[in-house]
């Protein structure tokens, strides 16, 4: 797995389902989301703030 830190400038696909690292988000410091209009989002989210946490992403790769 490739990880892309948010920091790179390159901007994540919004066609496909990503893995973030987020440390400091939740106990796991990893959170399933998509990129859209701009940011990091889940549909779960509790309130806004999760696209500021995410450090890094990667393209989740589903299991067969």
């Amino acid at each position: 797995m490739s990880w892309i830190k948010v920091s790179g400038g390159i901007v994540p696909p919004s066609d496909r389902v990503l893995l973030c690292y987020c440390p400091d988000w939740n106990e796991t410091g990893y959170q399933i989301a998509i990129w859209i209009d701009g940011e990091f989002y889940y549909p779960e989210q509790p309130n806004d703030e999760f696209n500021k946490y995410v450090t890094k992403w990667s393209i989740f790769k589903e299991a067969d």
